[in-house]
């Protein structure tokens, strides 16, 4: 893809190229946020609201949405999906020139965040823009729902003839006679002729393999950085890395051998994977304690950085500071059900009740059934949300175990239970759910319940 970018950029084209956030968490509007300043030449927060005063009234509340600004447009006027959409739209539009063509590129689009994925998918749902191409890629076994006008291009694994071809240019076919008799990806081919490179011996057969021998033959020093690094992310900051690492000379040293072994790779002050299968992993070699202490110096680096919560939480569960991790699920979650992101929300709360119940083993917040029983409940409304009443009920089923007799949460759950079964057609359990929760709430000595 950056070729094909390089290549539109040479003849006159305008290309811009957008990805997922930089940690791979789906961070809420990170690439619709990246593609509209972008194409907008707005700054990284947006800049100021007067910039955007001559655009309709529904693209101002999109990229009020967008850079977090609701006091830039308290009001939705037309729902946050078409604002969304109408602010990409605008960006478009101020993007484009008579001379040459508009190319949108997105990367790893399983990887973007719902708004993201589903404001690109209406814009080329409802755009007529001439000159403008949009070109997006994702692993084959994701549908990412663009319309059935779009062109769909698989692209193959290299044959034998042409892994073969590629060996021999490399110069090292004498040490890889076995690749050339099956097929194989791109990936796995320059993996396997570093190995090559690297030591004797055959190349393992499968690709995550491959790599892990690979990270396991790094020197102490640098492994221990490219651990570092996974850490902050797909990329990382150079300073950022230097303050992880607590030694900017160690650092630099480091970063060059991991850009020469082609693992890392060099990018205007920052660093990134060479690709999210390495950094993958990366991660799922570090040792607990000390990915455990990694995450706690995250956390004091980017202490006074504006980090997405998404971030933020996973430095915090790496940290076992489940406590905040779950609060900010819960912020997570609520933002994802007002921007009408359903499925995120399910994510946040899922996590949110996974951590809940280990609490109960580990027993470091004062009130792990509580948790459970908040999480439950609100992982089972947004399932209800997300058009899976079914699953929803089930959830919030097995929260009432764990809620207190005669509580609030209790008779939340069975209001959340009854609403559930209306969504289901199941109309007489819905009246009995109902009717549980009301004799519940008036034994309580909570008004606004009892309301």
């Amino acid at each position: 893809m950056r070729e094909f970018a390089h290549r539109a950029q040479r003849r006159g084209h305008r290309v811009v190229r957008v990805g997922p956030d930089p940690w791979h968490l789906g961070v809420a509007c990170h690439s619709l946020r990246d593609a509209i300043c972008a194409l907008a030449g707005l700054p990284e927060d947006g800049g100021s609201a007067d910039a955007w005063s001559d655009a309709p009234t529904s693209v101002q509340q999109g990229l009020a949405h967008v850079f977090r600004r609701p006091a830039a447009c308290p009001k939705l006027s037309v729902g946050c999906r078409t604002a969304c959409r109408d602010a990409l739209a605008w960006a478009i539009e101020k993007a484009r020139s008579p001379n040459g063509w508009l190319v949108l590129v997105f990367d790893d689009l399983q990887l973007l965040d719902g708004v993201s994925r589903r404001a690109i998918r209406d814009v080329i749902e409802a755009s007529v823009l001439p000159r403008l191409l949009v070109v997006g890629t994702s692993t084959p076994d994701v549908d990412v729902g663009w319309p059935e006008t779009t062109t769909r291009v698989d692209l193959d694994r290299l044959s034998p003839g042409e892994a073969a071809l590629v060996i021999e240019q490399s110069g090292m076919s004498g040490q890889m006679l076995e690749l050339p008799r099956k097929s194989v990806t791109p990936l796995y081919l320059e993996q396997a002729l570093r190995f090559s490179a690297e030591a004797t011996g055959s190349a393992p057969p499968r690709l995550g393999d491959l790599v892990e021998q690979r990270l396991l033959r790094l020197e102490s020093s640098p492994r221990r950085s490219l651990q570092a690094i996974a850490v902050l992310g797909y990329e990382a900051s150079i300073a950022d890395i230097r303050q992880l690492i607590g030694s900017s000379q160690q650092a630099d040293d480091d970063v060059a051998a991991l850009v020469e072994a082609g693992i890392i790779r060099p990018d205007e002050g920052s660093c990134r994977f060479c690709h999210g299968l390495v950094r993958d992993i990366t991660l799922s070699t570090i040792p607990a304690g000390v990915y455990r202490d990694l995450c706690g110096k995250a956390l004091t680096i980017t202490s006074g950085k504006s980090l997405p919560p998404e971030a933020r939480i996973e430095y915090l569960i790496g940290a076992e500071e489940t406590f905040e991790a779950l609060l900010l699920l819960d912020q997570v979650g609520t933002a994802a059900l007002a921007s009408d992101e359903p499925h995120t929300a399910v994510e946040a709360y899922r996590r949110g009740l996974e951590l809940a119940r280990d609490e109960l083993v580990r027993g470091v917040i004062d009130d792990p059934m509580g948790a459970v029983v908040l999480f439950g409940r609100k992982l089972g409304e947004a399932l209800t949300a997300a058009g899976r009443p079914e699953d929803g009920e089930g959830v919030l089923r097995e929260a009432l175990g764990f809620a207190e007799p005669g509580s609030r949460g209790e008779a939340l759950l069975m209001l959340s239970i009854a609403r559930a079964a209306i969504c289901r057609a199941h109309v007489t359990d819905a009246v009995r759910w109902a009717k549980q929760a009301s004799g519940v709430a008036s034994r309580t000595e909570d008004a606004e319940l009892r309301a």
